[in-house]
């Protein structure tokens, strides 16, 4: 039964798949031959030809395919034209004869406070050992540039004749200055030199002018100048800076070392 369906259906191709061609040449002895051979020459040639066919759509089917995503990926919706030109102005890099601005960066700190101790010696008339203590709040004005208000005071290691007496040539000093952070930004580097100047009024032990009383209290003008640098650790800073300040008896040079704070 299996054989005649095969031959009936015309095509011969279940026949060969499940008798061989021993059953071939049977069925062909028994005068189904030329019948049986043209039926599989035939569906041996449409094969052939459902092949072919398969191997030149396959590519072009893929093709059309990969052409239709691409072309949906890049469907935008439609845009004003001045809308269409100011999204291709943002879009094009700066050419380098315009560079935007940098973001703005906040201040590090904008008051501060700073306490700190030292040794120096003191150069001019007399020399001795000097040890100040510094004590200075500092508020922010504009970019680097800070305002100051300090009070030093200035310890002396040995005595001093003035009047016919002895005595060591303490001092107290009061300043005011300005003084610029190069990194005061908070993105900026932790380590933040800085440069200060300063003015004010002092007075000093054993220092007389000339045709006034030893024992009365004299006032003076001093001046003088820092630098040095913050290393910030959070709202804490190792401050390490060398200070010059004018004294009537022995200006000290000192180099010193505190600690700043942010106090906003």
């Amino acid at each position: 039964m299996a054989r005649a369906t095969a031959l009936r259906l015309g095509d011969g191709f279940g026949y060969v798949a499940d008798h061989g061609r021993s059953d071939i040449s049977r069925v062909v002895a028994r005068g189904h031959g030329p019948s049986l051979s043209r039926r599989l020459i035939d569906g041996s040639r449409r094969v052939k030809l459902l092949c072919v066919s398969c191997l030149v759509r396959a590519p072009m089917t893929l093709a059309i395919l990969l052409c239709a995503a691409s072309a949906e990926a890049e469907v935008t919706p439609a845009v004003p034209a001045a809308d269409a030109v100011a999204v291709a102005a943002e879009a094009e890099p700066p050419t380098g004869i315009y560079d935007p601005p940098p973001p703005h960066d906040p201040p590090r700190w904008r008051l501060r406070a700073l306490i700190g101790t030292g040794v120096g010696v003191a150069i001019g008339g007399v020399r001795y050992t000097t040890f100040p203590t510094q004590l200075e709040i500092g508020v922010r004005l504009w970019g680097p540039l800070s305002a100051s208000i300090s009070g030093l005071a200035v310890l002396a290691s040995r005595e001093v004749v003035s009047c016919g007496v002895p005595s060591r040539p303490h001092a107290a000093l009061g300043t005011a200055g300005l003084r610029v952070n190069l990194n005061n930004g908070r993105s900026a580097s932790w380590i933040d030199p800085f440069v200060e100047a300063h003015v004010g009024v002092g007075g000093q032990a054993a220092f007389a002018e000339a045709g006034l009383p030893c024992a009365s209290p004299q006032l003076f003008a001093t001046g003088g100048g820092r630098i040095g640098i913050d290393a910030w650790l959070g709202r804490v800073a190792i401050t390490a800076q060398v200070s010059y300040d004018h004294l009537p008896i022995g200006a000290p040079l000192a180099i010193s070392i505190g600690a700043s704070m942010i106090l906003r």
